[in-house]
């Protein structure tokens, strides 16, 4: 029982800093300041996901490649994208 009161804190305490982070970046937006930096490192943030994603999705064929070449004896590698 303990476990799940520890569970529930773990979870408010996440969304909180969620939370916390996006007011902040809202009131950076608004705040009149010059915003060139903040977008400039999000446009930076978006380039740096999406070389991630490629990156991830061509690691994710060549792991595939390698147990077809192996006889397909070794599992797959849990992810988002691993086969059922």
């Amino acid at each position: 029982m303990a476990e799940n009161s520890d569970k529930r804190r773990e979870n408010v305490a996440s969304l909180g800093c969620g939370t916390l982070i996006l007011i902040a970046i809202i009131v950076m937006i608004f705040s009149g300041n010059d915003t060139t930096e903040l977008t400039n490192e999000i446009a930076s943030l978006q380039r740096k996901v999406e070389t991630l994603r490629v990156e991830q999705a061509e690691t994710q064929r060549l792991v595939e490649t390698l147990v077809l070449r192996s006889g397909g004896d070794a599992p797959l590698p849990a992810g988002d994208d691993a086969a059922p």
